[in-house]
């Protein structure tokens, strides 16, 4: 006799199991890589190449000139995972007509949903803690010592990171009402 639970603590224990898995499914898809290994070759390059200059001037590698090249050159890399990955993520069990499957199980969906969705998050946010490493590197290496770790977190994880969560909610939000990956895609 198996005793079934479908209260609170099993569907934060699915949330939990489920995150693991879809982050790890999330960063080993040849997509993800490939995105993600353009997005630091083209943001870790801007950042060594160009940030001793501003203005046409010669400068000291400051902050908010590291943060500025980092905006220029990896935004448009994370909006690109960020609408790519919210239609394979959300269009994983429709693709594998196992949708209908896991319709029948006695289970919720938020669990499904959110696991996939902090999944994604929690890439962008690896991706971030790279660039602000190498940011802080390049700043080293130019033998600029003030890092001001505080303004990195708060203007890539406070800041623009709310910017990225609200365009994962509206990519998540359009692929699951949208008959078709593709048109969510557009």
């Amino acid at each position: 006799v198996v005793d079934q639970r479908f209260g609170v603590a099993a569907q934060w224990a699915q949330f939990v199991g489920s995150t693991r898995l879809e982050f790890r499914r999330l960063i080993k898809t040849i997509p993800f890589v490939v995105i993600t290994a353009a997005a630091l070759l083209n943001c870790v390059g801007a950042l060594i190449f160009n940030s001793t200059e501003a203005f046409g001037n010669t400068s000291f590698p400051v902050t908010y000139l590291m943060l500025q090249l980092i905006a220029d050159t990896l935004y448009s890399f994370l909006i690109a995972l960020i609408t790519y990955h919210a239609g394979v993520l959300i269009w994983e069990e429709r693709d594998n007509n196992l949708d209908e499957v896991q319709d029948a199980l006695p289970a919720p969906e938020w669990p499904t949903y959110a696991a996939k969705f902090l999944a994604l998050l929690a890439s962008l946010a690896i991706i971030q803690a790279v660039v602000m490493a190498a940011s802080m590197l390049v700043q080293y290496f130019h033998h600029y010592h003030r890092y001001q770790v505080g303004l990195y977190v708060v203007t890539l994880f406070g800041i623009d990171f709310s910017l990225f969560i609200f365009l994962a909610v509206l990519a998540f939000f359009i692929h699951v009402i949208s008959p078709n990956k593709y048109v969510g895609y557009f």
